[in-house]
């Protein structure tokens, strides 16, 4: 069930994903963070823009340096950045992802073997499109 999680879109860009998310599913909470600044002054223009009831939130920050804090998490990305900070990020957060049995959609996944390379439960792969669900 998407209410027991915690949906974090890292590099959410715009927020298009973020949004559409909190509109058609029912997650805890909804929170989309990117690197760019002038990025996330869009997405929050587009969720003042939008018909989007509830809160979400935005956030600048660099996922290399981001540490997750003790949640059940569904990550999104869409290929957001480097293998560099993806596996950067992951080893600052692989402790809480498999404590908490996080999940991770991943679609883009150019990097999919970066994530191969830490402790993971499974990986549902979608060659066809070029995604996987990873599951901690």
């Amino acid at each position: 069930r998407t209410s027991d999680y915690h949906f974090l879109d890292i590099g959410c860009g715009k927020g298009i994903s973020t949004l559409y998310v909190k509109e058609n599913y029912h997650f805890r909470s909804v929170t989309g963070f990117d690197f760019v600044p002038d990025l996330i002054e869009a997405a929050e223009r587009n969720l003042k823009a939008s018909t989007v009831k509830g809160p979400i939130d935005f956030f600048i920050g660099d996922a290399g340096d981001w540490l997750l804090d003790d949640r059940r998490w569904f990550l999104f990305l869409y290929n957001p950045f480097s293998d560099h900070v993806l596996e950067q990020f992951l080893r600052n957060n692989i402790d809480v992802l498999r404590q908490t049995q996080s999940v991770m959609a991943y679609a883009n996944a150019q990097e999919l073997d970066t994530v191969a390379s830490f402790p993971h439960e499974m990986i549902y792969r979608l060659p066809q499109i070029r995604s996987a669900v990873i599951l901690f």
